[in-house]
């Protein structure tokens, strides 16, 4: 007959290792889960900062092209402009040197806009033609401002 290595008693020490064993791999397993839930709270967080960002850098965009429809000459440079519970920037605007209201009544410009909340930052470019409304509009063109591009930058 073959030979028992162990005694009566150690059964009982093997199921109580084993045990032990299996709780503390379980344990681990359930840790590293809820970490991984934990720090994808804050991915989710940071995609919603990330978004509030980018709307308040669209408003001061929309902001400067409503005081460019007011005022075709409007030079932008806006620091700390107010949008609800934010801020954002409007950079000094470039207006094509080329391209004047004398030369074919209408300006080449670039709106740049910054904003930044809670860390997250965006910055927006948008291009525009922009027609002198003291004069008729072209053919074709039916409103005073084109915008050409609008990009994140």
């Amino acid at each position: 007959m073959g030979k028992n290595f162990f005694n009566e008693g150690d059964k009982g020490y093997i199921a109580l290792l084993s045990s032990i064993i299996i709780s503390l791999v379980m344990t681990c397993l359930a840790f590293t889960a809820a970490r991984a839930g934990f720090y994808s709270r804050f991915d989710s967080l940071n995609g919603e900062y990330k978004r509030v960002s980018k709307g308040l850098a669209e408003s001061c965009v929309n902001h400067a092209l409503l005081e460019l429809s007011q005022n075709p000459n409007y030079p932008g440079a806006e620091t700390d402009f107010v949008v609800g519970f934010g801020h954002c920037d409007i950079a000094p605007i470039f207006f094509d040197p080329s391209f004047g209201f004398d030369a074919g009544h209408k300006k080449i410009a670039v709106i740049n806009t910054n904003a930044d909340y809670k860390g997250s930052y965006s910055k927006l470019q948008v291009d525009l033609e922009i027609y002198d409304p003291q004069y008729a509009l072209p053919v074709g063109v039916e409103q005073n401002i084109i915008i050409t591009s609008w990009r994140e930058k």
